[in-house]
């Protein structure tokens, strides 16, 4: 399966990556010159990830085996030659978060602030679902956007405008310790997806 570098659990440094079939899990497994092999479960379901790397790896408007629909159903109006098309527009709340992972693509940590105003993220939506773009995602993503003080009207614009599908791109510490946000969350239904994304399980 893919291979490349990854990042050693201990001391951060790149090391030899690879994915492994283990039985119906994927494992991403990594070499350490000085702190040996570690391993971790990169998927669950053998079966959804093979087909997400066939999805990922197809020319747009070809259809992909075990998919319900070709992939030209996520190309938008203004791109129909399939030349290009615009996959997800990704809104930024703010650079605060409440973790200060070491290994944070963002750079984010507590403090960090540029909180978007409200305004500003309705036109950054606004901008997102023009008929020249029309993306099928849209992402909520940060720094840590649950911490956005006005993060339910936000999320409520979002499920208003045309986007089929919306991903929240989380730590989950909102969801593990703020009792009823998780339901608040769920009677959006199937358009949400939420992705858990932390690069420990140790406090930093």
């Amino acid at each position: 399966m893919d291979s490349g570098i990854g990042v050693c659990d201990i001391c951060f440094q790149g090391v030899p990556a690879y994915l492994e079939t283990v039985g119906n899990n994927v494992e991403l497994r990594k070499t350490c010159g000085i702190h040996g092999v570690q391993a971790g479960v990169y998927s669950t379901d053998l079966k959804y990830f093979e087909l997400c790397q066939a999805v990922a790896r197809a020319a747009p408007g070809s259809p992909v085996s075990g998919s319900q629909a070709p992939l030209k159903a996520r190309q938008n109006k203004a791109n129909v030659n399939g030349s290009s098309y615009l996959a997800a527009a990704i809104l930024e709340l703010l650079h605060e978060c409440d973790m200060a992972c070491p290994t944070c693509s963002a750079e984010s940590f507590p403090g960090a602030g540029r909180i978007k105003e409200l305004g500003v993220v309705n036109r950054m939506l606004k901008a997102s679902q023009s008929q020249s773009l029309l993306p099928p995602v849209i992402m909520l993503s940060g720094g840590e956007p649950t911490l956005h003080p006005r993060f339910s009207e936000i999320l409520s614009m979002v499920v208003k405008s045309q986007a089929p599908r919306i991903f929240l791109v989380t730590n989950g510490v909102r969801l593990a310790n703020e009792k009823g946000f998780a339901e608040e969350l769920s009677v959006i239904g199937s358009r949400l997806e939420i992705y858990l994304q932390f690069d420990s399980l140790r406090p930093v």
